[in-house]
């Protein structure tokens, strides 16, 4: 279920959980690689997926500030 912001930005905030049984403690791998070993069977991953909340252009902002990434990959002042 989304939830819908009075500015529409057609981009959405989704939380993933992803718990993994593994061989060994894991500390940096990448999503990729989890994918990868749940997949030929040498994992187990359980993945749950949040709710959807739409964010307004000033949420985007900060929450691309917060992952590292340029606002500008989203196109925001080319949507109407």
């Amino acid at each position: 279920m989304s939830q819908k912001n009075d500015k529409t930005t057609g981009v959405y905030k989704t939380i993933v959980t992803v718990e993994v049984l593994s061989d060994k403690p894991l500390t940096d791998e990448s999503l990729e690689t989890i994918a990868e070993q749940s997949m030929t069977g040498d994992w187990s991953k359980n993945m749950k997926i949040g709710e959807s909340v739409e964010l307004s252009k000033d949420e985007v902002e900060t929450e691309c500030a917060k992952h590292g990434s340029d606002v500008s990959f989203f196109l925001l002042d080319d949507k109407k």
